[in-house]
């Protein structure tokens, strides 16, 4: 496995801003699956993403970065106890 720190890019997070994980581990955060398509999408123009992101998910960019670098930090194990396997 990789070291995830190798992944830095000068913010450890942003490889992932628009990744799976990173999808998974919000969807999984605000509790609806659509999230993004009914809810963060239509926002962008009027809200700009900034804005439609905060409204959308409760938090900033930076507390995103944070709380979800220290999750990919996290033991695989743990990290799917808290993104758990969803079948379509």
């Amino acid at each position: 496995i990789r070291d995830r720190e190798e992944l830095n890019y000068g913010n450890p997070c942003d490889p992932y801003m628009f990744g799976q994980w990173a999808a998974a581990y919000l969807t999984n955060k605000v509790g609806n699956m659509y999230v993004f398509h009914d809810v963060f999408w239509p926002k962008i123009n009027e809200m700009g993403f900034i804005g439609a992101f905060e409204d959308t998910f409760n938090m900033t960019n930076d507390s995103l970065n944070e709380e979800f670098k220290a999750f990919l930090n996290l033991p695989l194990e743990e990290q799917l106890e808290i993104i758990p396997d969803i079948s379509f």
